[in-house]
């Protein structure tokens, strides 16, 4: 299965004057606050559960009210609202009832919304799978990753939630992908949403619902029976030591349906004219520059049936406990849009030098170099 598909959330007309509050006070906001700030989207997507659906929604805020004033139904049955799990950058309203079709509908007062509803899709079912959420990433970057954790780590699908892309549509990256060795299957949903903006201080990531809800959105539908989940950024790589599991088998493998590894900063010399592939990425720091571990799960079965993060499940909580001896993530600094902060070019960072041992592992996986 290798395809492409939009979100089509439930998104609130401008016309229509309601929008969601702010979740960062003015005096955190940044300048590009307005612009990059999700006011409208009401729902992203709604999945099938016993009893009836769960919405995975953004930070609802006040908007929960104008959840409660409206009308659910699926195929002409109402639904009624339940409860609401609350998450640090994404709730889900769990409704209960009857559901018949494919489509949920909303309405309130004279607005009329819809969303499809979500059941786990065929193709992922039973198979590893990789997921992450990506803009404007260089396409050889993408079939790199891909290519890597299929090889390496034993990956046979992968989601990939391509967000608002301008350098090229969603089917050509669906086209390179076909050309993965040992890929099985394959979707690129097109999503139209606001990723959202960083505060200016702590806590700085509140207003980024997106890649959360949509990871939330797959543990409850697209990848509900994947057999396990490993998530990360196209600018990170899951290695192995030799004779060590990879991820997806160390999470299958473990009691707690759980494994994570730590994360470690990597550099390249940029080649003059071109761009950086994660196969140059062999300078390092000492001591190292950590970043935040990322994570393979079993949907269903132990933490993985609780919510899932960026760099965790269940709230972080079990990271630590949960981390796999010879097993690593290099950060690619030199993969990068920008969009945080300047790193995909100009000179290298102050300290990092060529390290033997991330120049080894990146030649025993086969990485490609520029």
């Amino acid at each position: 299965m290798f395809e492409v598909m939009d979100l089509d959330p439930m998104v609130l007309p401008q016309a229509a004057g309601i929008r969601r509050r702010p979740v960062i006070p003015a005096r955190k906001q940044p300048a590009n606050f307005d612009e990059r700030y999700d006011w409208w989207t009401l729902v992203y997507g709604a999945a099938r559960r016993p009893g009836g659906l769960v919405l995975v929604c953004p930070k609802l805020v006040n908007l929960r009210g104008v959840l409660k004033e409206g009308v659910f139904r699926a195929g002409g049955a109402a639904l009624r609202m339940g409860r609401l799990r609350r998450y640090r950058r994404h709730d889900e309203l769990y409704l209960k009832g009857e559901v018949r079709g494919d489509k949920l509908e909303f309405s309130h007062g004279d607005m009329r919304l819809s969303c499809p509803v979500q059941g786990s899709w065929e193709g992922f079912s039973g198979r590893r799978c990789l997921v992450t959420t990506s803009k404007n990433n260089e396409l050889d970057w993408i079939v790199d990753w891909v290519a890597h954790h299929v090889h390496h780590q034993g990956s046979e699908a992968v989601l990939l939630h391509d967000n608002l892309s301008t350098l090229y549509e969603p089917g050509e990256i669906l086209e390179r992908l076909r050309g993965v060795a040992g890929l099985k299957a394959a979707r690129v949903v097109s999503v139209p949403c606001r990723y959202g903006p960083l505060g200016t201080r702590p806590p700085r990531g509140l207003a980024k619902f997106l890649q959360g809800g949509l990871l939330n959105l797959a543990r409850q539908g697209a990848l509900s029976e994947a057999r396990s989940v490993l998530q990360c950024d196209i600018d990170e790589i899951a290695v192995s030591d030799e004779g060590r599991p990879g991820l997806h088998e160390a999470a299958e493998t473990a009691r707690l349906g759980f494994a994570t590894a730590p994360a470690f900063w990597r550099s390249a010399a940029v080649p003059q004219g071109s761009y950086a592939r994660h196969g140059d990425h062999d300078l390092a720091w000492t001591p190292e520059r950590g970043t935040k571990e990322k994570w393979a799960v079993v949907p269903g079965r132990g933490l993985g049936r609780f919510h899932w993060d960026v760099h965790g499940v269940a709230g972080y909580l079990f990271n630590k406990r949960a981390m796999v001896d010879g097993v690593r993530f290099y950060h690619c600094e030199r993969l990068s849009t920008d969009w945080k902060r300047p790193r995909s070019a100009g000179e290298l960072p102050e300290g990092a030098v060529e390290d033997a041992q991330t120049k080894a592992a990146l030649a025993r996986v086969g990485l490609p170099r520029s």
